[in-house]
């Protein structure tokens, strides 16, 4: 499966989204900056400015009901730079993800990891939508996976002690005092 075959996912927008759309005269359609942009942009509907207190998360709905009937494809909302930046306002569990058979409204988990109060007004720019293609994955198990062909001086110990204790005991796994002790012998 390749990422650059299009793929059709159909998309609702909410009647409330619809009345802010003509109200303030802002497309709610699901558009990108340019044709090359990786991701899609989701705006807050919402009627008055919501506050945001500090290290608050609020939940702000997005007017956006997806489609997507391909298994393969799943959404991923992530938080938007210029809110990240401008209002240290993040997407609580970036990157949410929303599988083929999600059909509710999307609904972003904004958080603020600032010390003030933060406002998001009706219609900004509140996260990004972007898709991704799932691969099929088989899983082989084995008893001990090999060696890295190179090291950054990171998992170099963590294989040597894997090596010294391999006559000891068949697990793979390891305490603290197990670690201590190896690197005190080095």
């Amino acid at each position: 499966m390749s990422n650059s075959l299009p793929y059709k996912i159909d998309y609702e927008i909410s009647t409330e989204a619809q009345e802010l759309s003509k109200q303030l005269g802002v497309s709610w359609l699901l558009d990108q900056e340019t044709p090359f942009d990786p991701f899609y942009r989701l705006r807050a509907v919402i009627q008055d400015n919501v506050e945001i207190q500090p290290h608050e998360t609020v939940p702000v709905s997005t007017g956006i009901y997806l489609q997507n009937v391909n298994p393969y494809i799943q959404a991923e909302i992530l938080s938007f730079s210029s809110l990240t930046y401008e209002k240290n306002l993040i997407v609580l569990d970036s990157p949410a993800i929303y599988n083929w058979s999600h059909r509710n409204q999307i609904v972003v988990l904004l958080h603020n990891v600032s010390n003030k109060v933060e406002y998001i007004f009706p219609s900004q720019i509140i996260a990004c939508l972007r898709f991704t293609t799932i691969p099929l994955v088989f899983f082989n198990r084995v008893y001990q996976v090999e060696e890295a062909p190179y090291s950054f001086d990171c998992q170099g110990w963590i294989q040597k002690l894997k090596q010294k204790k391999k006559e000891d005991r068949p697990s793979e796994e390891y305490s603290r005092e197990d670690i201590e002790k190896y690197l005190n012998d080095r």
